[in-house]
C-alpha cells in the first residue's frame, strides 16, 4: 500500500464501469480494504490500473495467434445471436494440460453449440502449441456444426499480481485460486448469458441438461462438496466477509460448495450483486480470498468463499444432494500423454457417432479414436458394468 494514501481511503467506495443488462451501471459497493489490502502489499501494477484495464491482466491481451488465427484473444462478444447462451471455460498449467484439453473436448461434446474459454497459466511452449492444434479441430468441429460460437485463449498476466496470486512457490495457499476467480469474473461481466466453469482434471459424462436446469432456477449452481465452513473456511475470511457487509450472517455448520464446478445465469441479478460482484471483488484482496495464517489444511480459498455466498443467499439448489450433478472428477491421469488420449480418443468417437460428423486430428492417430471405458472415482454415477465399449 501506498502509506500517503493510506488515510484517504479508509473506507473506499468500488466503482466499476462493468455495464449490466438493463442498467447503465452496477451499484458501488461500500468495502472497506478492498482497495488496500494488507500494509505491506506491493502491487506491480498500480491497484486502480489492474482492476479498470483487462489488459493488464492477460499476456497479449488481444494480439492475434498466427496459427490460430479465428481464436479471440481480446474482448469477447455479449451473447446476443450466437446458438448457444452458454460459454464453458477451462484452463491449466503444464502439469493438468492433457487432463484440460480432454475437459475441453468434453464441453465440446456437451454442448458443440457452445462457446469455449481457454486460461492459460503458465503453459509451455509445447502444450501450448498441442492446445492450439486441438483448437483447429475444435474450429473444424463448429464450422461443421454450423455453430456461430466462438473459441477465446487468454494468458493470465500473473507478474502484474501481487505475490500471493502467483502460483510459483505457493503451495501451501495455492494463490487463493484468485487466478480462477478473476478470469470467470471477466468472461461473465462481459459475456451476459450462461457461463460454466471446470477444473482441468474434469470430463462432463453425462451432458449438462441438469445443470442448465438448476441455473436457471437458481441463478447459480455448485453442487455440494466435502466437510462444511467450519472445516474449510479461516476465520479471517468469514470475519473480513461479515465485517465488510459482504454476507449478513455465517453458520461454521453450512456445507460447502464445489470451486470446480460451477455455472453461473447473467439474467438473475440478485446472484450477480449477491454473490459475483463481491466474489470478484475478493479475489484482488489477500484478507478475503486467502488470509495470511491460512493454507490448504484450514482453509479452501475461493471454494471457501463461494460457500459462504450461496450459503448466504440460500440458493435451492446448490450443495443440495437431490440436485447433485457432477462431471468425472480428477481425470487429468498425472499428464500421461498414453492414457490421455485413451480419453481423447473417447470423447472424439462419441463426437463423431453422437453428431455423425467426421473429425480429423494432427494429434491422435485414427486408430486411437475408439471407445474407452472411463473409470471415474467421482462422479454423479457409475459406469454401467453390463456396457462393453469394444462390442
Amino acid at each position: 500500500m501506498n502509506k500517503t494514501n493510506e488515510k484517504a481511503y479508509q473506507v473506499s467506495t468500488v466503482k466499476t464501469s462493468i455495464p449490466t443488462h438493463g442498467n447503465d451501471l452496477l451499484t458501488p459497493i461500500q468495502l472497506k480494504d478492498f482497495e488496500y489490502d494488507y500494509d505491506d502489499m506491493d502491487y506491480p501494477v498500480p491497484f486502480n490500473k489492474l482492476v479498470s484495464d483487462i489488459s493488464n491482466r492477460y499476456v497479449n491481451y488481444g494480439v492475434k495467434i498466427e496459427s490460430v488465427p479465428f481464436v479471440l484473444t481480446g474482448d469477447i462478444p455479449k451473447f446476443e445471436k450466437q446458438t448457444s447462451e452458454v460459454l464453458m471455460m477451462t484452463g491449466a498449467s503444464d502439469n493438468h494440460a492433457l487432463g484440460s484439453i480432454n475437459c475441453l473436448f468434453s464441453m465440446v461434446v456437451a454442448d458443440p453449440y457452445a462457446s469455449y474459454m481457454y486460461i492459460d497459466l503458465g503453459l509451455s511452449t509445447r502444450f501450448k502449441n498441442i492446445l492450439f492444434t486441438h483448437f483447429n479441430t475444435i474450429h473444424q468441429i463448429q464450422k461443421k456444426m454450423n455453430s456461430t460460437g466462438f473459441i477465446a485463449y487468454r494468458k493470465f498476466k500473473f507478474n502484474s499480481f501481487p505475490a500471493w496470486i502467483k502460483l510459483a512457490g505457493n503451495k501451501q495457499q495455492r494463490s487463493g485460486y484468485a487466478w480462477k476467480v478473476i478470469p470467470l469474473g471477466d468472461a461473465y461481466f462481459a459475456w451476459k448469458g450462461i457461463v460454466l466453469w471446470l477444473d482441468g482434471g474434469s470430463l462432463i459424462r453425462e451432458g449438462i441438461s441438469r445443470e442448465l436446469t438448476n441455473v436457471r432456477m437458481d441463478g447459480i449452481y455448485s453442487p455440494l462438496s466435502s466437510g462444511n465452513q467450519q472445516k474449510w473456511t479461516y476465520n479471517a475470511t468469514s470475519d473480513f466477509l461479515v465485517r465488510n457487509h459482504l454476507i449478513d450472517r455465517f453458520n461454521p455448520r453450512d456445507p460447502n460448495a464445489s470451486g470446480g464446478h460451477l455455472i453461473i445465469y447473467w439474467s438473475n441479478k440478485t446472484v450477480l450483486n449477491k454473490v459475483m460482484i463481491p466474489y470478484y471483488q475478493c479475489a484482488f484482496t489477500q484478507k478475503c480470498m486467502s488470509p495470511r495464517g491460512s493454507s490448504m489444511k484450514n482453509h479452501r480459498q475461493d471454494q471457501a468463499v463461494l460457500s459462504a455466498f450461496l450459503n448466504n443467499l440460500k440458493t435451492e439448489r446448490s450443495m443440495k444432494a437431490e440436485f447433485w450433478a457432477i462431471p468425472g472428477l480428477r481425470l487429468e491421469s498425472g499428464n500421461d500423454f498414453e492414457k490421455c488420449n485413451l480419453l481423447l480418443g473417447n470423447e472424439l468417437k462419441t463426437l463423431q457417432n453422437i453428431f455423425q460428423i467426421n473429425v480429423k486430428s494432427d494429434f491422435i492417430s485414427k486408430e486411437k479414436v475408439r471407445y474407452f471405458r472411463v473409470i471415474a472415482k467421482y462422479s454423479s454415477r457409475h459406469s454401467d458394468d453390463e456396457w462393453n465399449p469394444e462390442e
